[in-house]
């Protein structure tokens, strides 16, 4: 193989084009572990202001997401949907 250039070129651009692709991997990562990070910042931006607020609406804390005034608070609501 050491002496054979044919082998030689297909072995770099092989090893050339596993590097490109690690380095696209390694790009989404990275954007995605970074927008990740953006939307916690957000979530805990909220939830520091809404305990700042106090009261009801600082018991309206979520980890997951921000929950606005319209929203249903879910849970049981009896027999007829508590309509």
């Amino acid at each position: 193989m050491r002496d054979d250039p044919s082998l030689i070129k297909k072995a770099m651009k092989r090893k050339a084009k596993k590097k490109e692709k690690s380095g696209k991997a390694w790009r989404d990562w990275t954007e995605a572990t970074r927008e990740n990070m953006d939307e916690r910042q957000k979530i805990r931006g909220h939830n520091l202001d809404q305990r700042k607020v106090g009261g009801a609406a600082g018991g309206n804390l979520s980890k997951r997401r921000i929950k606005t005034d319209d929203e249903d608070g879910g849970g049981d609501k009896g027999k007829y949907g508590g309509a």
